[in-house]
């Protein structure tokens, strides 16, 4: 089974998934293999975007990337063109690597990266935006117009349309560990009893 974990940025996506981590899920890490993607393509990011942003070092510097691509929608879509191919190819890779696990695919562009046929169903991490912009400013010191155009960027990541692809389940995080928690764990036994059943009528 594969499911997709998506939802809008500083919705908690990360957090969810080291809990179904901890239950013994496979996760894979869209973030990470983006990561990944940039030290593969440098050459042509550092072509459509300038040595600018390179550190002393030669590397790409993630946050003056960032600063970048996330206020500028077609800056955004240039790099995500460029990255979009080793994503999917790893993704594929992990997939193909774990197959009679459960495998959950974090990956907040799941929608924009047409990831929806690898999987069996989604989640979908709901949280307010006043919530996620708190969060954001914790984590990465973004201020509330930084913030606003990186939220703006990912109008395309839409529980409404996913819906119209694929069942999908809503996890709601506000700011209460606890309730995430259960929400997390419930969900994590009903698919483990899930898989079980489905094991047991293949034998």
């Amino acid at each position: 089974m594969i499911i997709g974990l998506t939802g809008k940025t500083c919705s908690g996506k990360d957090y969810i998934g080291s809990l179904m981590q901890e239950e013994g899920f496979y996760i894979i890490d869209s973030d990470f293999i983006s990561h990944q993607a940039l030290t593969k393509e440098t050459d042509k990011v550092v072509e459509a975007f300038g040595k600018r942003i390179l550190d002393i070092d030669g590397n790409i510097d993630r946050k003056i990337l960032g600063s970048l691509v996330f206020s500028d929608e077609n800056k955004l879509k240039q790099l995500e063109a460029i990255l979009r191919n080793y994503i999917l190819a790893e993704c594929k890779n992990e997939i193909s690597s774990h197959k009679g696990e459960i495998i959950v695919l974090n990956a907040p562009l799941l929608q924009r990266y047409e990831l929806e046929p690898f999987c069996d169903l989604a989640i979908f991490v709901h949280s307010p935006f006043i919530t996620r912009y708190f969060r954001s400013k914790k984590r990465d010191n973004l201020s509330f117009m930084e913030f606003y155009k990186r939220n703006s960027n990912q109008k395309d990541i839409n529980l409404s349309k996913l819906r119209n692809k694929m069942r999908v389940k809503v996890f709601y995080n506000f700011s209460n560990r606890n309730k995430i928690n259960r929400q997390v764990s419930k969900f994590c036994d009903r698919m483990k009893k899930s898989e079980g059943s489905e094991d047991g009528k293949k034998e």
